[in-house]
């Protein structure tokens, strides 16, 4: 029996022990450990890494930078933040969230059309307007401004 199936004796009867949260980061070092790999079933283990794997991936795609990747992969901080009800948008152009408050790059909503940034419904930046003319005008900024 394992440690966090164990019962335990309380005021009001015996209660299960709670399951300890372990990061992804540290369920794919617990799974190679010499002990876990002699004593966990081969199919099992390669199961949970395979999982593991495929889980990675999918969070590498999605996060915006390293930084957010060591945050929810290694850290365990859940992402996007407010899970379904977060305020990252999910970049056209790259697929990837973004937070709303980066939208001086190319890979925001200031890079979109106009049409496009309204379909998340949030107001178009000076400088994006500024971009979209340049772009569609086909004019050079002044040197020095």
């Amino acid at each position: 029996m394992s440690i966090a199936t164990t019962e335990r004796q309380g005021a009001s009867g015996p209660r299960k022990a709670k399951e300890p949260k372990l990061t992804p980061y540290q369920r794919r070092r617990f799974l190679c450990l010499d002990t876990t790999i002699r004593v966990m079933e081969p199919a099992i283990r390669r199961q949970e890494l395979r999982a593991l794997e495929r889980q990675r991936k999918r969070l590498a795609s999605d996060v915006p930078s390293g930084a957010w990747y060591d945050a929810a992969d290694v850290h365990g901080e859940q992402f996007p933040p407010g899970g379904s009800h977060t305020k990252m948008i999910v970049s056209l152009v790259s697929g990837r969230y973004t937070p709303p408050q980066c939208l001086e790059s190319e890979d925001s909503l200031d890079g979109m059309s106009g049409r496009d940034a309204a379909h998340y419904d949030h107001p178009m930046s000076p400088s994006a307007a500024a971009i979209i003319i340049i772009r569609e005008t086909k004019a050079r900024p002044i040197a020095g401004w």
